[in-house]
Formats: C-alpha cells, sequence, structure tokens
C-alpha cells in the first residue's frame, strides 16, 4: 500500500523479505558473519568446527558388498548418526534435522550413495552404482556434517542480525515509486519472445 514498507517477493513461493535502507550495507559491520577467519589465516582444507563438536568416526562404516549401508538413523539421546553398522558422533539434532527446500541434507545425501540407491530410473545406465562404500563416502559425510554444524552454530547470530535490519529503517512503496522503480511499466511485465527456430544454437 502507498507510504508501507517495501517487501521482495522470493520466488514462486510466498516468501518475503524485508527491504533495507540502512545508508550502508550492515555487512561491513559483521565481519564474523561474512568470514569466520581472516584470509591469511584459512586453512587450506576444508571446513571444520571445533575439535570437540566436531564429529567423528567412533564405529567404522562397513565397506564391503555385502554390509553396505542400506539405512541411516539418528540417536538423539547419544547425538549419534548409525550408518549401517558404523556410527559417528558426536551430531547435533539440528545438523540430522537440518533442511534445503524440504529436503533433509543428510539424510538426502545417503539415499544417493547407499545400497539399492534413490533416483529416477530413465536408462540402464542409472543402475551401474558403486558395490562398495568406499572411505571417499564417510570423508565427504564427515565434510558435510561439519560445514552443517558450522552453519548450525551460525543461526544465532544470523537471527540477531535479521532481527535488527527488520526493526531498523526500511524501504517503503513511496521510496520506490520517487525512484521510478514503482509502478511497473507494461513493457517490462512482457514475457520474453519466443526463441527463433532459426536462432544459431551452441550444439
Amino acid at each position: 500500500m502507498p507510504g508501507g514498507t517495501a517487501i521482495l517477493w522470493i520466488g514462486p513461493a510466498p516468501a518475503t523479505w524485508p527491504a533495507s535502507n540502512w545508508p550502508t550495507s550492515p555487512w561491513p559491520h559483521e565481519p564474523e558473519l561474512t568470514s569466520r577467519v581472516p584470509a591469511e589465516d584459512r586453512p587450506s582444507g576444508a571446513p571444520k568446527p571445533s575439535a570437540d563438536k566436531r564429529p567423528k568416526v567412533q564405529e567404522a562404516i562397513p565397506g564391503g558388498t555385502d554390509d553396505m549401508p542400506e539405512e541411516i538413523t539418528y540417536d538423539p539421546d547419544t547425538a549419534t548418526l548409525h550408518v549401517g553398522a558404523g556410527q559417528i558422533s558426536p551430531v547435533r539434532p539440528e545438523v540430522w534435522a537440518y533442511e534445503v527446500s524440504g529436503w533433509r541434507v543428510v539424510k538426502r545425501w545417503f539415499d544417493y550413495r547407499k545400497k539399492n540407491p534413490a533416483g529416477r530410473r530413465s536408462s540402464p545406465l542409472d543402475d551401474i552404482n558403486p558395490k562398495e562404500w568406499s572411505a571417499e563416502f564417510t570423508t565427504e559425510l564427515l565434510q558435510l556434517l561439519n560445514v552443517l554444524t558450522l552453519c548450525v552454530e551460525l543461526e544465532p547470530e544470523q537471527a540477531d542480525l535479521l532481527e535488527r535490519i527488520c526493526s531498523g529503517p526500511l524501504i517503503t512503496v513511496t521510496d520506490l515509486e520517487l525512484g521510478k522503480v514503482l509502478p511497473v511499466s507494461p513493457g517490462s511485465r512482457k514475457p520474453p519472445t519466443a526463441e527463433s527456430p532459426n536462432a544459431p544454437t551452441l550444439m
């Protein structure tokens, strides 16, 4: 409505985001969020949480053909991830439950690497899959858990920053009208024209 706060509509889903009107970006004032470690001090390897919070293999994940993992489960009482007969801990409950676009990240990752993996079958090639659980799979899983652990640790600070942005100055509909961003011109609403069948292609 005129004079009201401008809300950015993100994608087709009803997710909105307030348009901040801070005179400068909030990010330069939050170096701990933009970069947890100065560039010159960053390790060359994959990011890891502190040693006491880092998930570790407690029981090796069987890698043979006969005992390749078929399921992954989580025990919140012991903070243990069970990968077949293997065990990894400590794993935070928030890491096990972490979702992106409605997908449980850890479960989704495992489903495509387990014995008889998930996924669509559109050709015989889809049935060509690893027959054993490799050491590389375990390394990838630990790296994934490390990154998700760091993401979870950042969430309280991110929530605080979002709260400060939302409670600070926001761009209004009037601001956008004065800047001639609104109303959107009819020409900008037109869908893109269909590509000519005679247009050059890459292949």
